[in-house]
């Protein structure tokens, strides 16, 4: 299975895109009443952006709704960190709500997808560029045993082996819910 995005906001679809795909999709004089102009050339990249970003907050705003799915466990976000300093690997524990992987992790433009085996996160910032995987906690796991895996994160000690042992994939409640 080849990666699939799941949320994109404004990471490697951005608004040029949006107005092609308007394009395409539109007749001219439709695209003339949507943006509300006498003339094809008289759309404002301004209007464009907005018209865009109105669809990513309504987009958003579906598919928050479409994932507010309750978890046994809350998801831990942990990967590399990029900042001013330069790249660390970091972790965030969020709530056990399974829209938090449409959650920006304080980056301006991110894009959420599933690959054959996780969801991730890939976003940048003022600082640098983000890339997160997101898991959930595994049932019945103890507070003792987080800190000792935010440890191996701290510390770099991090494997697949440990990483399965402690947390599991988001992918099939993913899977579920948009196939």
């Amino acid at each position: 299975m080849a990666n699939k995005t799941i949320f994109d906001w404004d990471y490697k679809y951005n608004s040029d895109d949006y107005f092609k795909d308007l394009q395409s999709e539109y007749s001219k004089d439709e695209l003339l009443e949507m943006f509300s102009v006498d003339n094809v050339n008289d759309i404002s990249d301004e209007n464009i952006s907005n018209s865009f970003y109105d669809q990513l907050n309504e987009n958003y705003q579906c598919d928050s709704d479409l994932f507010d799915v309750l978890l046994d466990n809350n998801i831990i976000a942990f990967g590399d960190v990029g900042t001013w300093r330069g790249s660390f690997l970091g972790y965030r524990e969020l709530s056990n709500n399974l829209n938090e992987i449409l959650n920006s992790l304080n980056c301006d433009y991110y894009c959420v997808y599933r690959d054959r085996f996780n969801i991730r996160h890939e976003g940048c910032h003022h600082d640098g560029s983000n890339f997160i995987l997101l898991r959930k906690w595994r049932k019945n796991i103890t507070d003792p045993q987080k800190d000792k895996f935010k440890e191996h994160i701290r510390n770099k000690t991090l494997t697949n082996r440990i990483i399965n042992y402690y947390t599991e994939s988001l992918l099939p409640y993913v899977t579920k819910i948009i196939g």
